[in-house]
Order: structure tokens, then sequence, then C-alpha cells
């Protein structure tokens, strides 16, 4: 069962690993958008390579699948990034990676969204499984969420907040849209080894999932 599952979310993010992780386009966008019935945005920014000071920056693999499985499977809302415009919607605020979050602002706003989560990868060697990044609370309404976050979180792994990937600087995606739409915006690295395993992935997801039908109810 938890094999199968697994191999949903692989199937589901084949296409971010096209074009040697470049991903591919057919319509000229360099996103997907997918709409959902419960009011909650998850966001896949590195789903495919990107462009980041002259630099190829490699794909948070998995990102986008996860994000496609939860949406799927729990009618949530989400945006993921499809193709590589040697750009970076996490980095810069100009054409095409404005793009994107002006996209996700739109759905926000059409659909009474409250809550965005940015979907990251990270690697292994932080000392840290997974990472809530808020910007010292900032991209958020209410500072009391980083703790529930935390806490619940911790069930899958170790957990930091706002040591490195705290979502500060304005071109993220959490960042720029907390500021344009006033909703709660979290940015949340995953490890490898939770991404990879399939029984730690799975088991991150529903406990994801516990966090944010946690935060809706508030």
């Amino acid at each position: 069962m938890l094999s199968g599952e697994f191999e949903k979310i692989v199937l589901l993010n084949r296409k971010y690993t096209l074009c040697d992780n470049n991903g591919k386009t057919s319509d000229g966008k360099n996103f997907r958008m997918i709409k959902g019935n419960i009011p909650v945005l998850l966001s896949a920014p590195h789903s495919v390579r990107c462009m980041r000071n002259n630099m190829i920056k490699p794909s948070d693999r998995m990102t986008g699948g996860i994000v496609e499985y939860m949406c799927q499977k729990y009618d949530l809302c989400g945006i993921t990034r499809t193709f590589n415009n040697n750009d970076d919607p996490n980095h810069y605020n100009t054409s095409p990676s404005s793009e994107y979050k002006n996209a996700a602002i739109d759905l926000i706003n059409s659909d009474n969204i409250r809550f965005m989560f940015d979907i990251h990868g990270c690697n292994d060697d932080h000392g840290f499984e997974i990472e809530i990044g808020t910007n010292s609370g900032k991209n958020l309404n209410n500072k009391e969420f980083i703790e529930i976050a935390e806490d619940t979180l911790s069930e899958t792994g170790i957990v930091s907040v706002d040591t490195l990937f705290r979502a500060s600087a304005p071109e993220t995606v959490s960042h720029y849209i907390h500021e344009r739409t006033n909703i709660n915006c979290f940015q949340i690295e995953i490890c490898h080894t939770v991404r990879d395993v399939p029984e730690r992935l799975l088991h991150f997801i529903d406990t994801f999932i516990k966090l944010i039908f946690i935060l809706k109810g508030r």
C-alpha cells in the first residue's frame, strides 16, 4: 500500500523530470494551476530546474509530484512550475518569475484562500529534516501558528524554524504573497531522506495534512 501511494507521487512527478529536469511546456506558461475546493494553496516553484545568478539551480526533486498528489487526494489548490524559463520565482520579482507569484495571488483572491505553503527541497546536511520559514513570524497573521506547525511536523522528524531558509527576502514566494494578500504564508523545506524514502514521505504527508486542517480550523 505504501509503495503504491509513493508510486503515484513518482508518476505525477515524471513530467517535471523531462528534458533533464527542465520540464516542458505546450502553452508558453511556466506554471500549472490546480483548482480545489479547500481554500489552502500549495506551491512548488522549484519543481524543475531554474536559473539564479546566471547559474542553473537543480530542481527540488519530487516537490511537484508531492504538491499534485496532495491537491488531488485532499482537494487543495496548487501551483507548480512546469519548465525552466531561465528564471526563479523564489528569487526574482521580474517577469517571468513574477508571473508565477501573481497567478498564485489571483487564485488566492478568487478562492478566498487563507493559507499558502511553499514547498521546497533541501539537502540532508543542515542538521534538520524539515525547516519552517516564516520570516520570524512576519509572513503570518498569528505567530502562534509557528508553534502549532513545529509541534505537528515534529511527528515526522527534526524540525527547525527560521534558521536557514527563513523566507525573509522580498523576492521569496512566501514574503511576496503575504505582502500583497495578507494571508498566512509558510515556506516548508523537506530534506532528501524524507522525500526519497516512501514510508517517510507518506508519513510526512499524513502529518502535513493534519497540520493543514488544524490551522484551517483556527
